[in-house]
């Protein structure tokens, strides 16, 4: 078991006492803690007032610069220019100031999203001047040069054909004049008042134009086709110049709506920001207030709290030290009369009553050791015992089997074994002897039976070829050794009926010659 790390009897004395010391310095503590957060609460003070006024200067400076941009947008007015730029770069500064400054959550995320929305806004307004300046270089270099080079260029036409008398040429030359003037003045008025409608004007009729060039170009020939192919080219390049002077009309037209968006966005931020600053100012100036009276009622509070902590801790205290001391007691009295189950207390602490507990848990130990011990040579004799009581069952059942199998040998049954299951040690290895003995005998009785059966049949060829030793290898040697003087004997008989047979032939054979001679004599 973990030992608890705590104090000791006197350790705890003097925590007592350090307590209350403790208490009364932290008294003091809490007063000049009071001192130090009013002084913050003024630093604090000072540091959002600087921001707030800070952010209302961002205010009248965006203010300042939508003003010079929408003066430059409307007059293309330098000075205008010049000086959105400048508040540009002041803003730019004074946003990222404070938005590194402020501490309040919901403004700094403000002061951030304005951050962004300047930068958004800055963009566009680059966007815009690249734009403006295009547009205004497109009408000074190409609507303007090319529409009133068209106009001359058609008049000359129109007065040259009125001397040739060319009249139909004279009729399509004047539609030609009507559209193309048409588009003019509607690219004016565009210019004048961005409009798309007086843009898509002016489209159609120069389109119209230009088919009707077209197809005098088809009806012209020589020189006067040259003129109207010339005259269609310019017609061309007026659209193409008057598209990209609308395109880029209309982008920067969408660029200063946008940038309007993003400075309403921008003043709602700085302003709901600036309402937040003040109302953090007043929260500042509550808190330094509840500061301050609070820090007196808690310097009469905390000096009643440690005279009634000092109480409480030698109450603690004592109850520390005599609790403990009674149970270890009443442990000490059940262990004195022999319950050796109580639980010893207060083994967990470190401090002098731990160490008396310990040594009671010696004493308990030993007790129950020595019961363990007895209890454990008892279990043990009584294995003994019935280990020995089961091993003379096993050794009187394995007699009865080896005299079963003793007594079907003896009768000839020499097929009988004894079971080896469950058998193991001395014993396993004596019935593996049994077994293997009858086993051994009646494979050499088969043996002798099968070579006396085979001499009965009259084979007297058979023989014993398994590997035996000792009894058994001299019987094998007899057994063989008889079948081979039986077969020896068998064949000098054969023999000697042979030579019998072929004496009785040659005698049989004399008898006939002299009988025959006899008759023969006979008869002479």
């Amino acid at each position: 078991m973990e030992k608890n790390k705590g104090l000791t009897v006197k350790g705890r004395i003097y925590g007592g006492f350090g307590i209350v010391l403790a208490f009364l310095v932290a008294l003091a503590a809490v007063a000049l803690l009071g001192f130090a957060t009013v002084r913050d609460n003024v630093a604090d003070y000072a540091r959002v007032l600087v921001n707030t006024s800070a952010i209302q200067q961002i205010d009248r400076n965006v203010a300042g610069l939508r003003r010079n941009i929408f003066v430059y947008v409307d007059e293309g007015n330098q000075k205008a220019l010049d000086r959105a730029n400048e508040l540009r770069t002041v803003l730019r500064r004074d946003l990222n100031e404070v938005a590194a400054r402020v501490r309040l959550a919901e403004t700094k995320a403000a002061m951030d999203r304005m951050v962004i929305l300047f930068e958004r806004y800055s963009g566009n307004f680059d966007k815009v001047i690249e734009l403006r300046t295009e547009r205004e270089r497109l009408v000074r270099e190409g609507t303007d040069v090319i529409g009133r080079d068209t106009s001359a260029i058609v008049d000359r036409l129109i007065a040259a054909r009125i001397q040739e008398r060319n009249f139909d040429a004279l009729v399509s030359l004047s539609a030609i004049d009507s559209h193309f003037s048409t588009a003019r003045l509607a690219v004016l008025r565009f210019q004048g008042r961005m409009n798309e409608a007086e843009a898509e004007l002016a489209i159609k009729q120069l389109n119209e134009a230009q088919s009707l060039l077209e197809t005098a170009s088809r009806n012209e020939m020589g020189n006067a086709r040259t003129q109207i192919e010339d005259l269609l080219g310019r017609v061309k390049s007026y659209r193409d110049s008057f598209t990209r002077q609308r395109d880029a009309t209309l982008s920067y037209r969408k660029l200063v709506e946008d940038m309007g968006v993003l400075a309403t966005e921008f003043g709602d931020l700085a302003r709901d920001a600036a309402e937040r600053q003040n109302k953090q100012l007043s929260l500042i100036e509550e808190a330094t207030f509840s500061v301050m009276n609070s820090r007196s009622t808690i310097a009469a509070v905390a000096s009643a709290l440690a005279v009634v902590l000092g109480l409480f801790a030698a109450y603690l205290i004592a109850r520390s030290i005599l609790v403990p001391i009674n149970r270890m007691t009443d442990a000490m009295g059940d262990l004195a009369g022999g319950r050796l189950d109580v639980t010893v207390p207060a083994l967990e602490r470190g401090d002098e009553i731990g160490q008396m507990a310990q040594a009671v848990q010696v004493f308990k130990q030993n007790a129950v050791d020595k019961k363990r011990m007895e209890e454990e040579a008892e279990a043990a004799r009584e294995a003994q015992a019935k280990a020995e009581a089961e091993q003379r069952g096993r050794e009187a059942a394995i007699v009865a089997e080896v005299a079963e199998v003793a007594k079907a040998a003896s009768e000839g049954d020499l097929d009988r074994r004894i079971e080896l299951a469950g058998k193991d040690g001395f014993l396993l290895n004596l019935c593996e002897g049994v077994n293997n003995l009858v086993n051994l005998t009646g494979i050499a009785l088969k043996d002798v039976a099968e070579v006396l059966a085979a001499v009965a049949r009259g084979d007297l060829t058979r023989r014993i070829t398994n590997n035996y030793g000792g009894l058994f290898g001299q019987l094998k040697g007899d057994v063989n050794q008889t079948a081979d003087k039986l077969f020896e004997i068998v064949t000098n008989i054969n023999s000697s009926a042979g030579q019998i047979g072929s004496a009785a032939a040659e005698v049989a054979a004399g008898s006939q010659d002299l009988s025959e001679r006899s008759e023969q004599q006979a008869s002479a």
